[in-house]
C-alpha cells in the first residue's frame, strides 16, 4: 500500500514539469495507480466482513461493497473496483431532485471545491476518457460495471437485481417504479442526447438531454 502511494505521488511530481504527451501519459499512470489503491482498499474491507470494524454487503454475485462517508453524498457505498457511489440527489424538503443532463453534469462537478480540478475533470468527461479522481456524473461505462456486480451478464441487463444502493427504484402508491439516472456520457451520433440508466431493471437507454425529469447520483473515486 505504502509503495503505491508513494508511486501515486512521483507520478504526479513528473506530470508538472513534463511535455503534454508525457504529462498525458503520467496522468494515466496515476489514475490507474489510483484505482489499484482503491480495489486494494475494497479488497482489505471485504476481509474485514462481520468483523464489526466496517459495514459492509455483498451482492448475490458476491461482490462487497463497503459503506463510507463523503460530504454531500448521503448514505454512499464504495464498490469493488474503488468507485463510491452517493445516494439519489434529494430537494432540501426531501423529496427527489430532477435535473436535466446539463444541469446533472453541473451538479456533481460542483462537488469538487478546486475550479480547476472541475475543469480538468469536465474536460475528461467530455473526451469520453476516465477522469480518475474527484467527484463527477457517471460515465455510461461506470453504470455497465455497476450494473454487473449486480448480477448482468456481460454486455446486458439479464440476470441484474437492484441491490445495495439507496433509492434504485421509488414507491408511489403501492407500486413499485425504477428511476433512471443520467450519465456524463453524450450519444455519439447525436450530442442533444445522451445515456441514462434505469436502475430497476438495468437498461442503458438515451434521452434528450434538455428532459428535466431525470434523477442523479454522483460518484468519486478518493
Amino acid at each position: 500500500m505504502k509503495t503505491l502511494t508513494i508511486a501515486v505521488a512521483l507520478g504526479a511530481i513528473l506530470i508538472q514539469g513534463a511535455p503534454v504527451a508525457q504529462a498525458q501519459e503520467c496522468e494515466q499512470r496515476v489514475i490507474e495507480l489510483e484505482r489499484r489503491v482503491s480495489e486494494l482498499e475494497a479488497q482489505i474491507a471485504g476481509l474485514t466482513l462481520g468483523s464489526g470494524n466496517v459495514e459492509t454487503r455483498r451482492t448475490t454475485t458476491g461482490a462487497v461493497f463497503t459503506r463510507v462517508e463523503r460530504k454531500g453524498f448521503g448514505e454512499s457505498w464504495r464498490d469493488p473496483s474503488g468507485m463510491i457511489w452517493g445516494n439519489i440527489a434529494k430537494n432540501a424538503d426531501g423529496s427527489i431532485r430532477h435535473m436535466s443532463q446539463y444541469q446533472a453534469f453541473d451538479y456533481c462537478l460542483s462537488m469538487n471545491p478546486d475550479s480547476s480540478e472541475r475543469d480538468r475533470i469536465r474536460a475528461a468527461l467530455k473526451a469520453g476518457r476516465d477522469p480518475g479522481r474527484g467527484v463527477y456524473l457517471p460515465r455510461r461505462e461506470d453504470f455497465v460495471r455497476l450494473r454487473e456486480y449486480m448480477g448482468a451478464r456481460s454486455g446486458t441487463y439479464e440476470g441484474y437485481t437492484p441491490q445495495v444502493l439507496p433509492n434504485l427504484t421509488r414507491n408511489e402508491d403501492d407500486r413499485t417504479y425504477s428511476n433512471y439516472f443520467w450519465s456524463s456520457s453524450v450519444h455519439p451520433d447525436d450530442s442533444n442526447y445522451a445515456y441514462d440508466f434505469t436502475l430497476r431493471y438495468g437498461d442503458i437507454y438515451n434521452d434528450n438531454r434538455d428532459d428535466d425529469d431525470g434523477t442523479v447520483r454522483c460518484v468519486a473515486r478518493r
